[in-house]
């Protein structure tokens, strides 16, 4: 409890009160982590070998790859912070079947993963 007698996380929406694929919605975060798959502000076990978290592989038709990817004259150019500017309408492929993300892989050779960063709505 705080010093007011409420209980810490009183005022945050419970996961389950989220909209449906939140990362597709204005605001959306997402930091750039290069080739590396340890998320930065999401807690991850480093000795959890056996049980990685595990990227969502984004195609190149999706408008979330779009988004991340930035694209000029057919390469990607990669920001180290994306927040999405408009709600993104249309899913993709596996999009449309994530509740909860953490990583994205936007390319496999080499692999590129943003980390999801949830807002505080």
């Amino acid at each position: 409890m705080d010093l007011d007698g409420n209980f810490i996380g009183d005022t945050y929406p419970l996961c389950v009160d989220l909209p449906t694929r939140q990362f597709l919605r204005k605001g959306a975060k997402f930091r750039l982590l290069g080739s590396s798959t340890f998320t930065q502000l999401h807690y991850q076990r480093i000795s959890n070998t056996t049980n990685p978290i595990k990227a969502l592989v984004l195609s190149s038709s999706s408008s979330l790859y779009q988004a991340l990817c930035n694209s000029s004259s057919g390469s990607c150019n990669f920001e180290a912070d994306v927040t999405l500017e408009s709600n993104i309408d249309n899913c993709d492929g596996d999009e449309c079947f994530v509740d909860e993300l953490r990583l994205i892989q936007l390319q496999s050779n080499p692999p590129v993963y943003y980390e999801y960063i949830r807002p505080p709505w």
